[in-house]
């Protein structure tokens, strides 16, 4: 019985082996890239060989980062995809090639791919993000002008916290319309929210922090809204104009009475 998988052993070994020094003939009749031939050779040289491999090998890579969480191939593996490319005279340019390469040696055991346990296991465990907390501000002093300031600050972040439902339902409607406004935008909105005295609770006062620090993200309608209350001359007819809402003119003729 060991006798017999030995031999099993030595016959995949001398088959994985030959993959990488002879043609494989599986993908003989394939309508893959070829590289040009001279005599009998590859055409290419040496220098074209390498610029060649060197593209495909970094087309090859990016599509493997992709489906492998942003993990690169080892450069063993690089190096043996490069060795059965070369002795099938396929183009190392062409990443489809890298493609055949990669998944005819995988199966054939050549390339012992990593597993997504094996990503899973490899990836940082992150700490689920904790929830903002209240800050006790029963006991803090407010006898300085720097104590009063950080009372201030503890108010304001326990009315942020008490208004995060408010906040998200705000920026998920956004998202919803396709707009996506960045941390540092955000925090300008919340800036804006709290230097006009708003309350951080009410849509109504995010939607004016929307409009005089982020305007690119109104719709066209709270934009032209926006333009008549920055601009008094800006008349009902406009609006009724940009809207498409303007009446057209009826023209008619009174006979005269004879």
């Amino acid at each position: 019985m060991n006798v017999k998988l030995d031999k099993a052993a030595v016959l995949i070994t001398a088959h994985q082996q030959a993959l990488l020094t002879q043609p494989d003939p599986s993908i003989a009749k394939k309508g893959l890239l070829r590289v040009p031939l001279g005599e009998g050779e590859i055409g290419y040289s040496a220098a074209d060989w390498t610029n060649c491999w060197r593209m495909g090998a970094i087309d090859f890579s990016d599509e493997y980062a992709l489906s492998h969480h942003g993990r690169q191939p080892d450069e063993a593996h690089l190096k043996k995809i490069g060795d059965y490319l070369y002795v099938n005279r396929l183009d190392p340019a062409s990443v489809q090639n890298w493609q055949t390469a990669y998944s005819r040696l995988s199966a054939a055991g050549v390339i012992q791919d990593i597993t997504w346990q094996e990503i899973a296991n490899a990836m940082p465990v992150k700490d689920k993000p904790q929830a903002p907390k209240f800050i006790d501000i029963e006991k803090m002093p407010s006898r300085t002008p720097e104590e009063r300031r950080k009372l201030r600050d503890a108010n304001w972040h326990n009315l942020m916290v008490e208004s995060q439902p408010v906040v998200d339902q705000f920026f998920a409607d956004l998202n919803s319309r396709g707009k996506y406004p960045t941390y540092n935008e955000r925090l300008a909105m919340q800036t804006w929210v709290q230097n006009h005295n708003l309350f951080p609770n009410q849509i109504r006062s995010w939607q004016k922090a929307l409009a005089n620090v982020t305007p690119q993200y109104l719709n066209e309608d709270e934009r032209l809204s926006r333009e008549i209350d920055l601009n008094d001359s800006i008349t009902s007819a406009d609006l009724k104009k940009a809207l498409g809402t303007a009446s057209p003119r009826v023209g008619f003729t009174v006979s005269n009475k004879s």
